[in-house]
């Protein structure tokens, strides 16, 4: 994903969840790969907040990236 135009990611927790290791991402993990990866946007998808604290998730992922963050959601479309 070196340098893509969008990166579209997972990002399932808001913390690291106690127990077996996670196999999905945090927000900020999402936002962490976009930006060492170089996207120029970042998409996220597949969240367990978004009902529950959905500004605190794009506030997590949006801070890691270093720019703003789209929650992919019904009827989200993105122009490249």
């Amino acid at each position: 994903a070196r340098d893509a135009d969008l990166l579209l990611s997972e990002a399932t927790w808001l913390e690291v969840p106690g127990g077996a290791e996670p196999l999905h991402l945090t927000a900020g993990q999402a936002g962490e790969h976009a930006a060492r990866a170089g996207a120029a946007e970042l998409v996220i998808t597949h969240v367990r907040w978004m009902n529950t604290d959905r500004d605190g998730g794009l506030e997590r992922a949006s801070t890691a990236f270093g720019k703003p963050v789209t929650l992919a959601e019904e009827g989200t479309r993105v122009t490249l």
